[in-house]
């Protein structure tokens, strides 16, 4: 069914969002909100008013993340006929994040270090004939600590974001060989889980000005997601391209998806929806979008129910001198091995990846 212009018109007239409607890359109408908020107009150059990677996603019905100005907004997109209709919701500046939150993370964190700290000292005088039901039971805790760690990581980067304190470090990277180097780390959690996880890139290099250990949770926020999804003899792949100006990094898996009630509201921690592998904080795509457009990006998530989840990642291109990009190595600046990684994938991984072998 195609959509009624004049009928659309009347229908969103009294809307309290931003409301577009674009056919052949003109604006055909603008809600009176969509005039206020964003100057646009019947008859304006879509282009000076949508950002290009919404405007070139060939998606039919997807929602986007978009800053404009100093204001943050998510965008619904829904195509038909050769009309895109775009209803933009913007959130409302937060002048303080919950400092209670993130006291209650501080917290919660200087008590783990000391719990772990103990709990090592106990694992370690067990010795190598403890009983295997034991060892069982070691396991099932080291896990549930890595998901209370990753808890608390969460609070304190989501009030970080929602500050706008989050520490960033940006420099020349080599996008690519940090996205290559993560996957094939996380295949092999994948592996033991049935699923597989690959990496397509664009064989050439890929410059950004990044924060290295930030685009890591960014892309280990994704993987965790599409892990929780995503059932046994499932697979997962991780591209990277270059469309104009832009990187596009994806995150494609074929699980269930995302119900379509709950996509317009992904992005929002104050109304978490129910998604596996956000154990229940409901910041785990609020933090994935504050990263990108940290980076100048926006998040972008196309869901189809009952045949997988579509994330892509736009971010800007660069081109500095080869010579100054780094070559990212995602676990050398971490003394604790795969310690991010396990606290990052604890809330999909089963009790047996947290035995002491792991952390050898």
């Amino acid at each position: 069914m195609d959509f009624d212009l004049n009928a659309l018109a009347a229908l969103f007239e009294v809307s309290n969002d931003a409301v577009l409607c674009i056919k052949d890359n003109r604006i055909a109408f603008a809600n009176p909100v969509a005039a206020n908020l964003l100057g646009a107009k019947a008859g304006q150059n879509a282009g000076d008013i949508v950002p290009s990677y919404i405007l070139d996603d060939p998606s039919e019905r997807f929602i986007a993340s978009a800053v404009k100005g100093e204001k943050h907004a998510d965008v619904s997109v829904v195509r038909r006929g050769g009309i895109s209709l775009l209803s933009w919701t913007f959130s409302q500046p937060a002048a303080h994040a919950c400092p209670a939150s993130c006291r209650t993370s501080q917290v919660l964190g200087e008590s783990l270090s000391s719990m772990r700290l103990a709990f090592d000292a106990i694992v370690g005088g067990m010795g190598s004939d403890a009983n295997p039901r034991l060892r069982g039971y070691t396991a099932i805790v080291y896990r549930d600590y890595y998901r209370l760690q990753r808890l608390c990581r969460h609070l304190s980067t989501a009030g970080n974001i929602l500050e706008n304190t989050l520490p960033f470090s940006p420099q020349p990277l080599d996008l690519e060989n940090l996205c290559e180097s993560l996957c094939d780390t996380v295949s092999h959690f994948a592996a033991r889980m049935g699923i597989t996880l690959r990496f397509s890139g664009t064989d050439s290099l890929c410059f950004t000005m990044a924060d290295g250990s930030l685009l890591e949770d960014m892309l280990l926020g994704l993987i965790a997601n599409s892990l929780a999804h995503t059932a046994k003899g499932g697979s997962i792949l991780v591209g990277l391209k270059k469309r104009g100006e832009r990187f596009i990094l994806s995150v494609d898996d074929n699980g269930s998806g995302i119900a379509p009630n709950d996509l317009p509201y992904i992005f929002e921690s104050s109304r978490p929806v129910e998604l596996p592998g956000d154990n229940g904080a409901g910041f785990g795509l609020s933090i994935v979008r504050g990263i990108a457009e940290k980076h100048g990006g926006a998040l972008i998530m196309e869901s189809r129910p009952g045949s997988g989840t579509s994330a892509r990642i736009s971010l800007p291109v660069i081109s500095p001198n080869p010579s100054e990009a780094v070559f990212y190595q995602p676990l050398s600046e971490y003394g604790e091995g795969l310690d991010k990684y396990l606290t990052e994938l604890s809330v999909v991984l089963e009790p047996q990846f947290f035995n002491e072998k792991m952390f050898d």
